[in-house]
């Protein structure tokens, strides 16, 4: 814990030094927290330190551990998620009037962080598994704001580790898409997998979380896959994002196929890089892979073309 806490006050000590840089707004996963995450991907702070100032967003719900937090981060909670997807009442104990109440808390919780001015502009998301449905469903949200406001956005890249499928919408009325996906439970639902709830089951003992089995039992079960989305109603603009993107995938991921998906279905593949590398659901931390990530970065960043409008 000590260690930990000395790399988060290092990020602080790192961030107040770089306030004139861009900022790029980190979403960490579900069952996680905005520390966590800082520690996860400390080696690209490291690495984009003189370029990028990374401001990391807590999610409002308290969660049980997600993936990959035993053992490592078993004392680090506690742990948070974002809101659930349209689909929870029909599976879970919440109610429709709930969900939209959790989408609007995140919704003002991710607006107030990119609106704060001072006086270094927002110019991209850092997202990991459940934060990457959330990331995009509000990208595809300000991208249909701004569109309608006949203005352009100052984001102009998304870097997504780990993604998971569908978006999660934030917007008032629950749509991110031009076909509102109604889907089973996916990765990112209430944990990136609501599994976890039950904390008498033989798997938490164990370290349920560091298993993918233990999440895909009710995560990634076939009818959740993105062969059986059902189209919803139709809505007036684009599905997919022109901002530049770079998707980080791990070959080994049981949620590979939905992180696919978010990328092929939601990003421009004129403008999407992916990066593929021998792991789970984590953030790689070979040398190798972290210096093909933050090629990206830098290559999707310069790039022209990075308006999403």
């Amino acid at each position: 814990v000590s260690a930990r806490a000395a790399r988060i006050q290092s990020t602080e000590e790192m961030a107040s030094q770089n306030s004139h840089l861009p900022r790029l707004l980190c979403l960490h996963g579900a069952g996680s927290s905005s520390a966590i995450f800082q520690i996860q991907i400390r080696k690209i702070l490291q690495a984009l330190r003189n370029e990028f100032r990374f401001v990391f967003v807590e999610a409002p719900f308290k969660s049980s551990p997600g993936p990959g937090m035993f053992p490592t981060f078993e004392q680090a909670g506690p742990f948070y998620r974002w809101h659930c997807d349209s689909s929870a009442s029909s599976a879970f104990d919440i109610t429709d009037s709930e969900i939209a109440a959790e989408r609007r808390t995140v919704r003002q919780r991710l607006t107030k962080a990119l609106l704060e001015d001072d006086g270094a502009p927002f110019v991209g998301i850092v997202a990991f598994s459940q934060g990457t449905r959330v990331a995009t469903g509000f990208l595809l949200d300000w991208a249909r704001k701004q569109g309608q406001q006949g203005s352009c956005s100052s984001l102009k890249l998304a870097v997504l580790f780990s993604g998971t499928y569908p978006p999660l919408p934030v917007s008032e009325d629950g749509v991110c898409m031009e076909e509102d996906i109604v889907a089973s439970p996916s990765p990112g639902l209430m944990g990136d997998g609501i599994a976890a709830a039950n904390e008498d089951d033989e798997d938490d003992e164990k370290g349920y979380a560091s298993e993918p089995e233990a999440w895909s039992a009710v995560a990634s079960t076939p009818s959740s896959r993105s062969s059986v989305y059902e189209s919803g109603k139709s809505t007036p603009f684009s599905s997919r994002l022109t901002i530049p993107s770079v998707h980080v995938h791990g070959l080994q991921d049981p949620w590979l196929p939905e992180g696919r998906d978010l990328r092929l279905k939601h990003y421009d593949s004129a403008r999407a890089t992916a990066i593929e590398f021998q792991g789970g659901h984590h953030i790689p931390t070979a040398q190798k892979d972290i210096n093909e990530i933050v090629r990206a970065i830098r290559g999707m960043f310069d790039s022209d073309g990075g308006r999403m409008c």
